[in-house]
């Protein structure tokens, strides 16, 4: 993954739960507990978990995890959570754990587990789970989805990680109709899961570091509450359909780094948050249409082949990263006062012209990288009124003239001075 991509990805942790499955409930446990009603358990509940998890070798469990245990429902007392996350090793018994009110359980977060035998079966008896994550358990038998469908009020599946059945992914198989996300990283999937189309609520699925190659189908976009797609690190080359596929889409963050997209990019989804395509083969200019998603807070197209202008309304967006392209001509001057831009980064294309002035208007940029074009202008010291500014990147370019303001002592930036050698021409200090 780029670095501008993992910057991205930090970002949107609040928003897509599939980026890191587990993260969204235990970011969410400093603040609050995930689910109303949910309290420590009595001492009988605590022994029955101590005695489930006694029947497994821990000695790689980290035991003061304050994540793993069990939670109680407050009204009738009976576990409702169960969460031992990279802490059993061994066999899967018939109930979980060893108690009649297992079948309470609605929340069991049991990945990165090693669990032997037929480890589904036990699971599918739990008829009121709605979060289940079952990620990298490492087990040597793939996991048939079908076996599933007795959850009928599972709306949470992380399966990353591990082998899936692939006549299970067929639209004849069978899940429940609940489910609204759907994990399903690097599990060695070649094909994309037709399953898909019979889950009339799903929100949120996450297909990255698969083994997926042709075009994103046209019927993925047409689900009413799809909020959140990444196929991240797949094959993918395109997408079914005209230009305009992704246009009524209700999707708000789309991950596409690391395929091998090619052509056009397609105009975006009206309300569209994020948008991250970087290390692909698109081509052509990058459409203005984006300048009317007003939505748009997160965009990476870096490392592409795209050619033409920048478009000229990046002052509306948070992140912008269109590193390692051919864009040329000169960064629009258009910033105005109380621009959110915070991380601008355009080096490694064939700019040309003078920083836009209008920089100034940006308040909160904290990162602006121009390095590896062919800008000319005077040294940008002016960018020290720049109150968030940490990181400045210039090298590459054909700054000149003094570094500071005449009597107005050394520029101040932090990370500077250290690669000034690189940064300029016939810079005087």
């Amino acid at each position: 993954m780029s670095e501008s991509s993992m910057r991205l990805h930090l970002l949107l942790l609040l928003f897509f739960c599939c980026v890191s499955p587990s993260s969204f409930f235990t970011f969410n446990f400093h603040f609050k507990n995930p689910v109303v009603g949910l309290v420590a358990c009595p001492p009988r509940q605590i022994q029955a978990f101590m005695e489930f998890k006694n029947e497994f070798d821990t000695r790689g469990c980290n035991h003061s995890d304050p994540f793993n245990g069990v939670c109680c429902d407050n009204s009738t007392g009976e576990v409702t959570m169960l969460r031992l996350r990279a802490c059993l090793s061994g066999t899967l018994k018939s109930n979980i754990p060893n108690s009649s009110a297992s079948s309470r359980l609605e929340f069991l977060y049991l990945g990165r587990n090693h669990l032997e035998g037929k480890i589904i079966k036990p699971i599918s008896k739990l008829i009121n789970l709605k979060y289940l994550d079952l990620g990298s358990l490492n087990t040597s038998d793939p996991i048939d989805l079908s076996l599933f469908s007795s959850l009928k009020s599972l709306v949470y599946l992380d399966l990353s990680g591990n082998s899936i059945s692939p006549t299970s992914l067929s639209s004849d198989s069978h899940i429940p109709l609940t489910l609204e996300v759907l994990c399903l990283m690097e599990c060695g999937i070649k094909e994309f899961p037709k399953i898909l189309r019979t889950l009339p609520n799903l929100e949120s699925i996450d297909l990255s570091g698969n083994r997926i190659d042709g075009k994103l189908p046209e019927w993925l976009w047409s689900f009413p509450r799809l909020s959140g797609v990444s196929v991240e690190d797949n094959s993918f080359n395109g997408f079914q359909g005209s230009v305009d596929v992704l246009v009524n889409s209700s999707v708000q963050i789309l991950i596409l780094d690391s395929n091998n997209f090619e052509g056009a990019l397609p105009n975006l989804p009206l309300f569209i948050n994020v948008f991250s395509a970087s290390m692909n083969s698109f081509t052509g200019e990058i459409p203005l249409s984006i300048c009317n998603r007003s939505s748009l807070f997160g965009l990476d197209l870096g490392y592409n082949n795209f050619t033409g202008p920048i478009p000229p309304c990046l002052s509306n967006i948070t992140f912008v990263n269109l590193r390692n392209n051919n864009l040329d001509g000169s960064i629009p001057d258009e910033f105005y006062v109380g621009s959110t831009l915070h991380t601008l980064k355009v080096g490694y294309n064939r700019l040309t012209g003078k920083l836009p002035r209008s920089l100034l208007n940006c308040s909160s940029l904290q990162f602006l990288g121009v390095e590896n074009n062919k800008i000319q202008d005077t040294f940008p010291f002016s960018l020290k009124a720049l109150p968030n500014l940490q990181v400045l990147v210039l090298r590459s370019n054909k700054f000149f003239g003094p570094i500071s303001p005449p009597h107005k002592g050394p520029l101040g930036f932090r990370y500077l001075l250290m690669s000034l050698l690189e940064a300029c021409h016939q810079v005087t200090l």
